[in-house]
């Protein structure tokens, strides 16, 4: 991440977080929004690992830069370590994400944790990729998942499992 996309971050929080990546820590988000449903579903929260951009693969889901905020989506095309050919799509979103330099992508997903769950990161499945491409096509369809979900929520933050938005923990430097 260039200084100036560091710079053009919305919230201190936010900086704190990309400064901890980039000096090599986990750290851990709450998931918001539902551009990567079925994969991380609102209220998720995201473990988020520093790794080199050497290290990150097609598929995987990562945390980058656009902005002035943080997008988590999953990568589908690689670039090298200095071209801007890197580009990511939610997977419940019809379209991928502008191309961005290797610098946006501060860190790759490495556990969920929902509600008393701890899920390690994944492919889609085709039953999975077929959900999304329904979410993706259907605002009707994607309001009934996110009221669902939104009572799945409840229920965890009523157990006293689920954080604040915007919320996340440093973790310890990774080794």
């Amino acid at each position: 991440m260039s200084q100036s996309d560091s710079a053009a971050l919305n919230h201190p929080q936010l900086e704190l977080a990309a400064t901890l990546l980039r000096s090599g820590s986990t750290i851990k988000l709450r998931a918001l929004g539902a551009s990567m449903l079925p994969a991380l579903w609102p209220g998720d929260l995201l473990t988020i690992n520093a790794v080199p951009v050497t290290a990150i693969r097609r598929g995987d889901i990562v945390l980058s830069v656009r902005n002035g905020r943080f997008c988590i989506h999953r990568l589908t095309q690689l670039g090298d370590a200095i071209g801007v050919d890197w580009i990511t799509r939610g997977d419940a979103l019809p379209d991928p994400d502008p191309a961005m330099p290797a610098t946006a992508i501060l860190g790759r997903v490495s556990g969920i944790t929902r509600g008393r769950r701890v899920l390690v990161p994944r492919k889609l499945t085709v039953f999975g990729r077929m959900f999304a491409w329904i979410l993706s096509r259907s605002d009707l369809f994607c309001k009934l998942i996110l009221r669902v979900g939104s009572l799945r929520l409840r229920s965890w933050t009523q157990h006293g499992t689920a954080a604040a938005p915007h919320q996340f923990l440093p973790s310890q430097t990774a080794q």
